[in-house]
């Protein structure tokens, strides 16, 4: 059975627009997880409220922790992957290399400027390129 992630093209994924969240919130949910895990799941409405979050707060946090594959979303439950928890047992150096390896790995537009910048010598690219690119796109091209 193919799921909604399967029926994204790689360019749709490209302009997909990621929450507004910090690297601290997603850090400090992870390790909140791990505590509130019980029988290998997370009550979304039960972390929600132990955090003083509404769950209007809480949704863009677990929408990223699902594009980057450190916890899948089912209804009202969150099951904490092994990534999940690895990076919320693992000390700072660790966690930039986890959040940077699953940043590259499983969100496209990260990974198309990471390919860029590698091909440019200094690289450097200019902003406007990959607005550009995302513009043409949202415009059909």
């Amino acid at each position: 059975m193919k799921t909604e992630r399967d029926l994204i093209t790689p360019e749709a994924a490209l302009a997909y627009r990621l929450p507004e969240v910090s690297v601290s919130e997603i850090t400090g949910l992870l390790e909140a997880m791990v505590t509130h895990e019980k029988a290998r799941k997370i009550d979304l409405p039960e972390l929600a409220e132990d955090l003083h979050l509404d769950l209007d707060g809480l949704f863009p946090l677990t929408e990223i922790l699902d594009k980057m594959q450190f916890a899948t979303i089912s209804k009202s439950d969150v099951v904490l992957l092994n990534a999940g928890r690895h990076f919320a047992a693992a000390d700072i150096l660790e966690r930039k290399r986890l959040f940077a390896k699953h940043l590259l790995r499983y969100i496209p537009l990260a990974h198309h400027i990471r390919t860029v910048l590698k091909k440019k010598s200094n690289h450097r690219a200019k902003e406007e390129r990959f607005i550009d690119e995302l513009q043409e796109f949202l415009n059909g091209r």
